[in-house]
């Protein structure tokens, strides 16, 4: 008798298991999650007339396999190609145009590693020769390989901004599992979202660059959800941003609570 009820609790355990959200350790996950970050180095596409680059390029090193490396990119046109030194496959998830006073485009494109990447040369090539463009490289560990973006109806999330007047813009999310939130920002010749005394800050997340090119700016910021239901809120005040992109990325083991069953 004693065996059995210990057998049914056992089978009981298990069930609730699976039942449950399922989380990870908050301070590991933060300090495992970003793998690397892409830093600029020299674009050799340029215009034969202008001679201003048509393209922007970053290096990443990362120190996992089985990483998800995105790329988020702004340029007033399109894009023509990337090219990645190490045979990496890019797909697109996002193309977005603002259709505010400003006809900035937004694009994300990820691709998934086999292995540690050493150096490794990423150029985004533009469709046409502009004063406003960059990208910015991340590489992501332990994120979910098979599904790797929160499949929540309300992302990614795209919003076209005013662009003048330091009128604030604001865009949001709702998530299903644990994430790595990113948000990508165009800003006309002003300063970072949030910006006091030249220095900027979005509260509760962490800008990865700023980079203001031929004078228009472009910002990344990142966080980390802390429970697979959160409600994320990005706001980038005190500038003139013309376009918000966000999106997340699903972290290994944090599929939402349906999917188990499935």
């Amino acid at each position: 008798m004693v065996a059995r009820v210990s057998y049914l609790a056992l089978l009981s355990l298990i069930a609730v298991s699976f039942y449950l959200p399922m989380q990870l350790p908050q301070g590991h996950a933060v300090q495992s999650a970003l793998d690397g970050l892409g830093s600029n180095t020299t674009c050799q596409a340029r215009d034969s007339i202008t001679n201003n680059p048509l393209c922007d390029a970053q290096l990443l090193t990362t120190t996992q396999g089985h990483d998800v490396v995105v790329i988020v990119a702004m340029c007033g046109c399109g894009i023509s190609s990337i090219i990645d030194s190490s045979g990496l496959n890019f797909t697109m998830r996002i193309s977005f145009n603002s259709r505010g006073s400003f006809s900035d485009g937004l694009f994300e494109y990820y691709a998934r590693t086999a292995s540690p990447l050493r150096s490794d040369n990423i150029t985004v090539v533009f469709s046409a020769n502009t004063w406003r463009h960059g990208i910015q490289v991340l590489a992501i560990h332990r994120a979910n390989t098979l599904d790797i973006f929160d499949s929540n109806p309300t992302m990614p999330a795209m919003v076209s901004c005013i662009g003048v007047q330091l009128l604030p813009c604001s865009a949001s999310i709702d998530t299903s599992t644990m994430d790595f939130v990113v948000a990508g920002t165009t800003i006309a010749d002003a300063g970072p979202c949030g910006v006091v005394q030249g220095v900027g800050g979005v509260p509760g997340f962490t800008t990865i660059t700023t980079n203001n090119g031929y004078g228009g700016w472009f910002e990344i910021d990142y966080t980390m959800t802390t429970n697979s239901h959160s409600n994320i809120v990005f706001n980038c005040d005190d500038t003139d941003p013309t376009a918000i992109l966000m999106d997340a990325i699903s972290l290994r083991g944090a599929m939402a609570p349906a999917r188990l069953h499935q």
